[in-house]
């Protein structure tokens, strides 16, 4: 059935999907934890190492949502 509504672009599951995602207005990509949603069905998470390299390639903050609710800047944890 064809939709009437704004389209809305698929969840980000793997790290290509994030950088198909990236576009001009792009400012940070972020990570939820999954505590905070539920997705069923065959789904995947990318691991924070890769989103950490697209990241770096594409000169894109990346922040993780740990789901505690706090947010951290973890280099001055270090």
């Amino acid at each position: 059935m064809p939709s009437c509504g704004k389209w809305e672009p698929p969840i980000a599951t793997r790290a290509a999907d994030y950088e198909k995602a990236i576009n001009e207005k792009t400012r940070v990509l972020l990570r939820v934890h999954r505590s905070n949603f539920q997705i069923t069905g065959f789904t995947e998470q990318p691991a924070i190492e890769e989103l950490v390299s697209l990241a770096r390639k594409r000169n894109i903050p990346l922040m993780e949502d740990l789901g505690s609710g706090a947010l951290l800047i973890c280099v001055q944890l270090a």
